[in-house]
């Protein structure tokens, strides 16, 4: 569902309000209150809400892999670049199994949660949550692959896939609201962290378009799968 910035500032307020009246009296509560504020009946809400939400994107760096798993992995940097991080921090880190802390946050919630850190450098990056109060279960996969080279220099494929899934249908109702917003905010952060440690995207500045370079990557795939003194 999209909505304008208009009705997400209503909502946002009347969300606020709603999860406001949790503190003396219950869930309940809170539901009845956001339901009057849009004339909605909680199994309106119910049916409108779902727990479990997914997000997944595919982009095209003008980065070697090495250098955005670098980033990605460098989770004590977090709250330097995305702007819903209020803290990050390993709390334990080796070189295939760790485990953070991040404080996040978009109005009107606020999480604060651990996660287990799973890495293969440079290949991919997973992790998993399941002690959070505003979730049961949030797990990010980021994968990343040498992408075909430009005349500008090497490229990476990164593939990015997030789940969020609330504990409860009241939770999951207003963090709907801001869910894509804050998953694409997620890849678009990293990419301009990637520009201020490295230096701008080749791609961005070099002219080689997007198409071109899906263009070489599908040739390449086919190439690779045909067997051996095939003709083209």
């Amino acid at each position: 569902m999209s909505l304008c910035g208009h009705c997400r500032k209503l909502l946002s307020s009347a969300a606020a309000a709603a999860l406001r009246t949790t503190v003396g009296s219950g869930r309940r509560s809170a539901v009845r209150v956001f339901s009057r504020q849009f004339g909605l009946l909680p199994d309106s809400i119910r049916a409108m809400a779902e727990k479990r939400k997914d997000f997944s994107e595919e982009r095209i760096l003008g980065y070697t892999p090495e250098e955005v798993f670098k980033v990605v992995s460098d989770v004590d940097s977090y709250k330097l670049f995305l702007p819903w991080c209020k803290d990050s921090m390993y709390l334990q880190r080796s070189p295939r199994k760790s485990m953070a802390k991040l404080v996040v946050g978009f109005h009107p919630l606020r999480e604060s949660y651990t996660a287990a850190v799973l890495t293969d450098p440079p290949f991919s990056m997973r992790t998993i949550s399941t002690d959070g109060r505003l979730f049961t279960h949030l797990e990010n996969l980021w994968q990343f692959k040498r992408g075909p080279d430009t005349d500008s220099g090497p490229t990476c494929i990164v593939g990015f896939w997030v789940r969020f899934e609330f504990r409860s249908l009241l939770y999951a109702q207003v963090g709907s609201f801001f869910f894509e917003e804050v998953a694409r905010t997620m890849s678009q952060a990293f990419e301009g962290r990637c520009e201020h440690l490295y230096g701008p995207d080749h791609l961005k500045t070099s002219g080689t378009s997007l198409q071109q370079l899906r263009n070489r990557l599908r040739l390449a795939r086919t190439h690779r799968g045909r067997p051996c003194g095939s003709s083209s």
